[in-house]
């Protein structure tokens, strides 16, 4: 069987501007193939996941602790979604980013591409009444 996805693979690789142009209709004029394997050998925590239930019903509340602008922050995020959602498939998932660091946040909340609009929300603990967290 793995015989057959190499040969497969090999054959797309060199159709792929006419998969492009005919398949899929897209007006391209050159096609490089880009590598995409991603070995990982890595533990990926998220800071915290609970599952909560209420009125609204249940889910999965995914929270991360940011203490610097990162410009990859989307894309972690949605990594973090990724591995929830084949963890645990059938829940939903709410994410939310609380930022506690010294700049002034400049992060996205959400990543939109072609076929994809993915967002979660960012609290950004500066505008937050503290006053609200001691009652």
């Amino acid at each position: 069987m793995q015989e057959k996805d190499v040969v497969s693979k090999d054959l797309l690789k060199r159709i792929t501007l006419d998969i492009a142009r005919i398949l899929l209709g897209l007006e391209v004029e050159q096609a490089e193939i880009v590598e995409s394997s991603h070995p990982r050998v890595e533990e990926r925590r998220a800071d915290l996941v609970a599952r909560m239930a209420g009125p609204a019903g249940q889910f999965l509340l995914h929270i991360e602790v940011q203490n610097g602008n990162d410009g990859q922050m989307p894309c972690r995020m949605l990594r973090y979604r990724s591995d929830l959602c084949l963890q645990c498939m059938d829940e939903d998932i709410r994410q939310v980013l609380l930022y506690i660091g010294k700049e002034p946040l400049r992060m996205a909340s959400g990543l939109r591409q072609t076929g994809l609009d993915y967002q979660y929300e960012i609290v950004d603990m500066h505008r937050v009444d503290c006053a609200r967290l001691l009652a």
